[in-house]
Parts: C-alpha cells; sequence; structure tokens
C-alpha cells in the first residue's frame, strides 16, 4: 500500500483511508459493538491461519481495549487454548490471566530489560509471578510484588504502540481519534491491516475519513493513560461514549511540539519515499569501501567521544 503511505507522509489522512477502502481494509458494521464483534472474528480466523504471524488491535481508549482483550481471551478460551486463569493484582486493577495469555508491559524496567510497549506470552501464570517468553525470543520472570505494570496483551491504545511493528493489525475506530493517531495506528502493521467502524459513531465512510483526519491536541490523560476500570474478577466495566464523544469536540490548537514532530515523521516517511533506489554500481562501490584495508580509511575518533 505505497499509496496509502505517501498520503500520510503528506498529511493526506483521507486519501489513505480512501486507497484501504479500495483495497478491501475498511470494514463498516450498523454499531460500535457490532463493528468489535466483527474484529474479534476476523483477528481470530487470521490468528488461526497464520498462527506465526504477530499482530495486534489497536483502539483509541483504555475501556474499550479492555473490552477488546476481554473478547479476544474469551476466544482463546472457548478453543481450549488458555489455562487455569488466575487473579493477579496489577497497576491497572484486578485481572485474570492463564497459561498462553498474551501479556503487554506498560513500563520500561531495565532489570527485565522491558519498555513500556514490550508484548509476551504467558508460559506459567501463579498469582506472584509470570514467566513469560518475550516476542523477542527472551525470556523473563516477572515478580508482581515488584513489578505490576502489565495487562493483557491482544489489544493496547494506540498510544502504547508508537514504534512498534507487527505483521498485521485490526483498528476499532472511534470518534476520539485524529490524524496523528490514525497516521500512527494504520502505519503499525507489515503485512496487512483492517480498519472496522460503528455507523453509530461515524455515518458512513466519508465522515470516517473527515473525522479521523482532524489535527487536534491530544486528548485527556484518561483516554490514554488512565486505567480501564475492573471488578475483582478483572471483568471491565461498559465503556460510556461521554469521553470519546467529550474529547472528538475538542477544538484547541495542538501544541507547537506536537505538531512540530508530526510534521518531522512525515517529512522523514516522504523522503525515504522519494529516495532514489540503490544501484548495481552504487552497491559495488559500497562493498569495496567495506573491504578496504583499515590503515586506508580516514577516522575521526573524536566522534567516539
Amino acid at each position: 500500500m505505497r499509496d496509502a503511505t505517501r498520503a500520510f507522509a503528506t498529511g493526506r489522512t483521507g486519501e489513505a483511508i480512501a486507497a484501504y477502502g479500495n483495497a478491501g481494509m475498511v470494514h463498516a458494521a450498523d454499531t460500535r459493538d457490532a463493528a468489535r464483534a466483527a474484529l474479534i472474528e476476523r483477528w481470530d480466523a487470521e490468528r488461526q491461519a497464520e498462527p506465526a504471524r504477530s499482530r495486534i488491535i489497536l483502539t483509541h481508549t483504555n475501556t474499550e481495549v479492555a473490552m477488546l482483550n476481554q473478547a479476544a481471551r474469551q476466544k482463546l478460551a472457548e478453543r481450549g487454548e488458555l489455562g487455569r486463569d488466575v487473579t493477579v493484582a496489577t497497576e491497572r486493577g484486578a485481572r485474570q490471566f492463564a497459561d498462553n495469555d498474551r501479556i503487554l508491559f506498560l513500563q520500561n524496567e531495565r532489570g527485565l530489560a522491558v519498555k513500556n510497549g514490550s508484548l509476551g506470552t504467558v508460559e506459567q501464570a501463579t498469582r506472584d509471578q509470570f514467566a513469560v517468553r518475550l516476542d523477542d525470543g527472551r525470556h523473563v520472570k516477572v515478580d508482581l510484588k515488584t513489578y505490576a505494570h502489565v495487562d493483557h496483551g491482544y489489544a493496547a491504545t494506540v498510544h502504547k504502540t508508537q514504534g512498534m511493528t507487527v505483521d498485521r493489525t485490526h483498528v476499532l475506530a472511534t470518534p476520539g481519534l485524529d490524524a496523528h493517531a490514525t497516521y500512527v495506528a494504520l502505519s503499525r502493521h507489515r503485512v496487512r491491516n483492517a480498519l472496522h467502524y460503528g455507523r453509530d459513531d461515524f455515518a458512513d465512510e466519508s465522515q470516517l475519513r473527515r473525522t479521523l483526519s482532524r489535527e487536534r491536541p491530544r486528548d485527556m490523560a484518561m483516554d490514554y493513560e488512565a486505567a480501564a476500570p475492573a471488578s475483582a474478577q478483572g471483568t471491565p466495566t461498559v465503556p460510556s461514549r461521554a469521553t470519546d464523544s467529550a474529547s472528538s469536540s475538542t477544538s484547541a490548537v495542538r501544541p507547537a511540539a506536537d505538531t512540530d514532530r508530526v510534521s518531522m515523521l512525515r517529512a522523514m516517511i516522504a523522503a525515504r519515499l522519494s529516495a532514489p533506489r540503490p544501484t548495481a554500481e552504487s552497491k559495488a562501490a559500497m562493498a569495496a569501501a567495506k573491504a578496504a584495508p583499515a590503515a586506508e580509511r580516514d577516522y575521526d575518533n573524536g566522534a567516539e567521544r
């Protein structure tokens, strides 16, 4: 989808979404609830068809993330793919985890060598400790008494996945998304993405494009970082549309620093797309330079300082 990438890089979000729509990657449903259910069905079907592929579900608010995580876990439980649930205390409240659950790390931790946004699979879950196989292949032991910044890792907010790249993404669009968040959400994939929306949020794809093309400031912290309320059994409460509606009506100007960062990202992608591809001659010259004896090379040792 090079056309969509070029459109995003130059700020033409509506055109990028149209390109995805023409490629069959935009899916409408009558309601957000129906869109959420369709997303989970598509995610589950692709997960079974290509289990080796990496994937993530993305949306705007933590409340929606909690519901998507629960729905995804339910699919695995129905197929007998999860172990016995144990209730654990996390920074976001009580959660139920089991062997083979997906896990998302929410805070950098040097001792575990994990970052905010790291993903893995729980190999063994107890009330106080997880044995986790990270997606980079490493194995870590997580002591929940000292590090409880974890949540289920099937779905995450767009904000949490900046810098992440996976094979497939599934995005649930809600009115709180803006142009920057949409760009992040729809550029996390290597292979393919799927964008789902409900007509109770967006009347049609044209309104979807207009809404997701808006430039506006970041929403309230609750949209990105506040924990989704949970019961003692780790079940998220039913989300309120008030948060999304309130955030979508915000009309302040985006802070200059945030605008500069978005512009820089777009400029970098545009430059990369327009850069000439290396020729056979340039590749040969590069190989010859690398093979040259060390004595013939010039070094600026000051660069090491």
